[in-house]
């Protein structure tokens, strides 16, 4: 995942973390009504992020990643996450421009894009993932046949190639570890949701 902006009017900064990602990031102020507007189709790591730096911005949110960054491209707010696939093609014409990517370590595809870890926000790497699903009470023997047929996808050299063009990182995981995945996430989910007020409708 990536934040990116364009364009993003200038404004002074009340955090030098923020400030060092880049100077439009670190233009970003906590008073309304200058506050940036952020448009998202995944509102918890803005929500993660302001609460570890203090920024504050207004939350604008779409149905998905295209309208999002599609509003970015037209000025109508300034900034987003979004992930490498939504916003590839843009990126490559140059109608917006990464500003740091949510990994603990840079991208072979975006080598110059910084990580939030480099200017002091230490472990901000959120993300997203994709599982496999299936109805309750298959029976354990149909359950291991489709996890096993799953995993040999996953390792392949085909897919492995595919996700790489893509930023995403394959990782193979059995019914159980990825059941506790899920579980987790859910807490820590919760928790930021919980922070920003959100509520299930």
């Amino acid at each position: 995942m990536l934040a990116a902006v364009w364009p993003c009017a200038a404004r002074s900064s009340k955090d030098s973390r923020v400030a060092k990602i880049t100077p439009e990031l670190g233009a970003l102020v906590k008073v309304a009504p200058s506050k940036p507007t952020k448009a998202t189709a995944l509102s918890t790591p803005g929500v993660e992020l302001a609460g570890r730096t203090g920024v504050t911005w207004l939350h604008v949110p779409y149905s998905g990643g295209a309208p999002a960054v599609t509003s970015v491209v037209a000025g109508q707010t300034d900034l987003m996450f979004a992930t490498f696939g939504s916003a590839r093609a843009l990126l490559a014409d140059g109608k917006i421009r990464p500003l740091a990517i949510s990994l603990l370590q840079r991208s072979e595809l975006l080598p110059d894009v910084p990580t939030f870890e480099e200017p002091g926000i230490p472990g901000f790497a959120p993300g997203g993932w994709y599982s496999l699903a299936a109805p309750p009470g298959m029976s354990e023997g149909q359950t291991t046949a489709l996890s096993n047929a799953a995993e040999a996808t996953i390792t392949s050299e085909t897919f492995r190639d595919f996700m790489r063009q893509n930023a995403l990182t394959p990782l193979p995981r059995g019914p159980a570890q990825a059941l506790s995945l899920v579980k987790a996430d859910l807490v820590r989910q919760g928790a930021l949701m919980q922070r920003a007020g959100i509520r299930p409708e």
